[in-house]
């Protein structure tokens, strides 16, 4: 498959703009070509090789511009590509400078004089990606985003892996089943397979509202969304305690994140949430500590109490700007976590329901935070409605679903019911 790559060319001094290049190389061939439009440095994300997404690039529309842009030459290159795999012919570059010349390099003046080229299904998705089409008028999240432009990747390796068009009749259930083995085959589990399969009828639907298409295949009852209970867990009041007193003043690295998960136990927010908190977001009120957050996913504002722990932790790091300690990448949370409770010693095995051979620190990672918070709190019996104010669940099934309020949890709870009965009975 073919690459396009991004760079800007020099600043020019009477705009101090510089004009955007795409360039493609495929087995000793290399073309060069500008798009046609120009950008501050200071806009430019070299290492994404992308226009940045802020104000000023939002008001003068170049943000939205270079998505559209970049779109439209990553489906000619793929469309290029896969009909010379198709006719078993090479890949003349050539003929892909000309189109994106013809398409997106001639002067304004022409582009304003050309008839808007036709949406397609792959141009609709890098509408909702660039936030062009909005979902009941807000902007999606950053993490909703990433998941599309996942799922468009997946879209078009198969499309070129497979010889398989995709445009908005071809999405059927034809084109359902051979998708789901194809990504079977790339190692994805049944959710997250179950994710890009939503993301699809998410593209679908959104298509047939614009009136881009009448096609409805991808509501059919066998067109479904995998969904299998994950081996996901929580950690007991007991738990948190143990991780929270074990020493790593050895260990900077570790104590830090150590912190930072113990304290998302305790606001029972997204890491993407807990992990940003600033100084602003704690306020008073009757005087106790609060934190109030608006949500990265949702945009709902969130207000929970602080824990004595949230206070021992913003004591501890007062010194830091947020009064917590320095972030870290989701990813490398994650690793850093399980290392952390490994080291302090939650080994038990038997605490994950489908896999209880593994042992306990394994699965935690910076979701097991929320979850924990969740979970705990609904044992300790505050209402359900209550701690979905804070964890955003729309639904008491969805809530119900999502804590870990395992078999032998509802066995102790049972058990500390019948205390005061079996009291009674033995006096």
């Amino acid at each position: 498959m073919i690459s396009p790559t991004y760079f800007l060319q020099t600043v020019n001094p009477n705009t101090g703009k510089s004009l955007i290049s795409c360039q493609i190389r495929y087995k000793g061939q290399k073309m060069i070509t500008t798009l046609g439009m120009s950008v501050k440095p200071e806009n430019w994300d070299s290492k994404k090789s992308y226009v940045k997404n802020n104000g000023e690039t939002r008001r003068n529309n170049e943000f939205n511009a270079f998505c559209i842009k970049r779109g439209g030459i990553d489906r000619i290159v793929t469309e290029e590509f896969n009909t010379a795999q198709f006719k078993g012919l090479p890949v003349n570059l050539t003929s892909i400078k000309e189109r994106i010349r013809q398409n997106f390099s001639g002067n304004s003046q022409k582009e304003k004089e050309k008839k808007p080229e036709a949406d397609t299904l792959y141009s609709v998705i890098e509408r909702l990606i660039s936030q062009d089409i909005k979902m009941k008028g807000q902007d999606r999240s950053v993490n909703t985003v990433r998941t599309y432009k996942t799922t468009l990747g997946h879209l078009k390796a198969f499309a070129a892996a497979k010889k398989y068009p995709i445009n908005f009749e071809s999405i059927n259930l034809d084109f359902y089943h051979k998708f789901t083995k194809y990504l079977e085959g790339q190692g994805l589990n049944k959710n997250s397979i179950g994710k890009n399969i939503k993301n699809v009828k998410t593209f679908m639907n959104k298509s047939f509202n614009l009136g881009l298409t009448k096609n409805q295949e991808h509501k059919k009852e066998d067109f479904h969304v995998f969904n299998e209970p994950a081996d996901s867990i929580y950690l007991t009041e007991s738990d948190i305690e143990k991780l929270y007193k074990f020493d790593f003043s050895n260990n900077k690295r570790l104590e830090q994140v150590r912190d930072l998960f113990v304290f998302g136990c305790y606001v029972g927010m997204r890491f993407s949430d807990f992990s940003e908190i600033k100084k602003e977001n704690v306020f008073k009120h009757k005087g106790r500590d609060f934190l109030q957050v608006r949500t990265q996913k949702t945009g709902e504002l969130v207000t929970v109490p602080c824990h004595k722990i949230v206070l021992e932790i913003f004591k501890k790091y007062e010194r830091n700007p947020n009064r917590l300690p320095k972030s870290v990448s989701n990813q490398k949370f994650n690793d850093y976590i399980k290392e952390a409770c490994r080291l302090a010693g939650l080994t038990d095995k038997g605490r994950v329901e489908n896999s209880p051979e593994i042992e306990l620190w394994e699965k935690v990672s910076s979701h097991t935070a929320r979850r924990s918070f969740a979970t705990n709190t609904y044992l300790k019996g505050v209402s359900s409605y209550t701690i979905m104010r804070i964890t955003g669940h729309k639904t008491e099934k969805s809530f119900l679903r999502y804590i870990k309020f395992t078999s032998l949890d509802a066995a102790e709870s049972l058990l500390e019911a019948w205390e005061p009965v079996n009291k009674l009975k033995a006096v």
